[in-house]
């Protein structure tokens, strides 16, 4: 159903509560998912990570006696240093995947004169990180060091309503990292989304420059990303709407941009234009985007005996639709069936049963005037039936 709602919000800082909140979020896919992107020249080791050491070319039988294996799994030990059984130790904390197995090889060249040793991360390392200020739930969170800042941010069940999308990741040494979560439409990446840290803090402040973007209800996209129904995004004035939808990743959900619109002191522009294209106008701070959504379903409702939204099936007529929902009410009026699209009548009668509706369009099942009028005919008996026994009594 094509619908527009408009959402009043109150800025509420419900998620500035008192003590921490305390969640080991599972993430079983953890490794699988995030190591293809860990970057080997900017992902920093520490203490707890484990990596894989591979003998390239295998190992001779002198290597073995002195205690070289061809796969050899490490951790980086509490004090920030990693060993390899017949070569040696590094100094691996703080340093990078490529640093530390530069520092191997050349550590194994100075026995094995024609080694090849490859390096790799197997298992990232667990950190506790802390999110505060306007999110929905803050508090420490334990994931690993492959974890972002936008998944920590995930995990805390997002940003509050009025909460920029830009904040600070404070390390423990005291330093701070920018964190910046709107997209760059050159890499379709966030700005900038840092590794977390043991005992960071990140904390997102209040939108100061805000577009608000409101839908009629949250979205449950294919790949289980919510969208909220209200999002506030930063802007950089001067920027115009296709910038802004660049820099926010686009429009999730099935969006009829010919009838959402631009809403600025009362007053709404909409967002497309059949002749024109997208609406060229600069956004300014306090701006709403209301957005009508494209229902994939169609509303059934009436005299059957399962009313509610049957799934969009392309074809289907109104009649498949109704036996869909229980077929009609034994109490029914099929005759006078009516199709409503965008809230208007769009077809009604015998016809209506063979017409193809569209998606968001309603389906009214109208029922019989005996069983409308039900209980009115009822009294009329009954008022009829006293009129008759009083007769009989009075003999009049």
């Amino acid at each position: 159903m094509l619908t527009l709602v408009m959402v009043t919000v109150q800025l509420v800082f419900g998620g500035l509560t008192p003590g921490p909140v305390d969640a080991d979020v599972a993430q079983p896919d953890t490794e699988r998912r995030l190591l293809r992107r860990v970057d080997r020249a900017s992902y920093l080791l520490g203490p707890g990570d484990v990596l894989q050491v591979v003998v390239e070319g295998g190992c001779t039988e002198a290597m073995r006696a002195s205690g070289v294996s061809p796969l050899s799994v490490c951790t980086v030990s509490c004090d920030g240093m990693i060993s390899v059984p017949g070569i040696g130790r590094v100094e691996a904390d703080d340093r990078t995947i490529d640093q530390v197995e530069t520092a191997l090889r050349s550590l194994a060249l100075e026995y094995y004169p024609r080694i090849g040793l490859g390096l790799s991360l197997t298992r990232p390392r667990a950190v506790r990180a802390t999110v505060r200020g306007l999110v929905d739930s803050p508090g420490s969170y334990q994931l690993t060091a492959v974890n972002t800042v936008s998944e920590l941010l995930k995990a805390a069940g997002g940003p509050s309503v009025y909460a920029s999308r830009r904040g600070t990741m404070l390390l423990e040494s005291g330093d701070t990292l920018s964190v910046d979560l709107t997209v760059d439409p050159s890499t379709m990446e966030y700005v900038s989304d840092p590794f977390l840290r043991n005992n960071s803090v990140v904390v997102f402040d209040i939108c100061p420059s805000p577009v608000f973007v409101v839908r009629s209800s949250r979205l449950v996209l294919p790949d289980r990303r919510v969208v909220p129904a209200v999002e506030t995004w930063d802007i950089d004035p001067p920027e115009d709407l296709g910038r802004f939808l660049e820099r926010t990743g686009g429009l999730a959900g099935n969006v009829d941009l010919s009838r959402s619109v631009l809403l600025r002191e009362s007053t709404g522009r909409a967002l497309w234009n059949p002749s024109a294209g997208l609406l060229r106008e600069e956004l300014l701070p306090g701006d709403t985007l209301m957005l009508v959504l494209l229902s994939d379903s169609v509303a059934v409702s009436g005299a059957v005996r399962n009313p509610g939204k049957q799934p969009y099936t392309p074809g289907f007529t109104v009649r498949e639709y109704v036996s869909l929902s229980g077929g009609s009410d034994e109490m029914a009026d099929l005759d006078d069936t009516r199709l409503l699209h965008e809230g208007r009548v769009l077809m009604e009668g015998e016809e209506a049963l063979s017409f193809v509706p569209s998606p968001g369009d309603v389906v009214e099942v109208p029922y019989t005037w005996i069983a409308k009028h039900g209980d009115y005919i009822t009294a009329m008996s009954m008022t009829v039936g006293i009129i008759s026994i009083l007769y009989n009594i009075t003999g009049k």
